[in-house]
């Protein structure tokens, strides 16, 4: 990554995701070149799950998951908003499509 600064510049620089997180639940935003990456990385894990020695359930949930999460990446991609992670503990993870278009990351 290159990163072109000015006097306005504040250090350290973060790039990636943005992470909240509320008295419950938690949100990772992508922003829409996330999102494309996340479409092909996800698609990417679930040829990989069905590589790995684990019972044949096990792997029909989590190559669900994985493609629901590639499905809602493409409806975003698509509509050109942005990919969103909604955490519910303790431990389910909900792929969402949000964002304005003119809104780098998830508003």
């Amino acid at each position: 990554m290159v990163v072109g600064t000015d006097g306005s510049t504040a250090f350290p620089v973060v790039a990636g995701p943005r992470t909240t997180w509320g008295r419950v639940t938690g949100t990772l935003c992508f922003d829409r070149a996330e999102t494309r990456k996340a479409i092909f990385g996800t698609a990417s894990l679930v040829a990989v799950v069905v590589g790995v020695p684990l019972p044949d359930r096990v792997k029909a949930a989590i190559g669900g998951y994985l493609a629901g999460a590639v499905d809602r990446a493409d409806v975003a991609r698509n509509s050109g908003k942005c990919l969103k992670l909604k955490t519910i503990p303790p431990s389910m993870i909900v792929p969402q499509v949000c964002g304005d278009s003119d809104n780098d990351y998830c508003a």
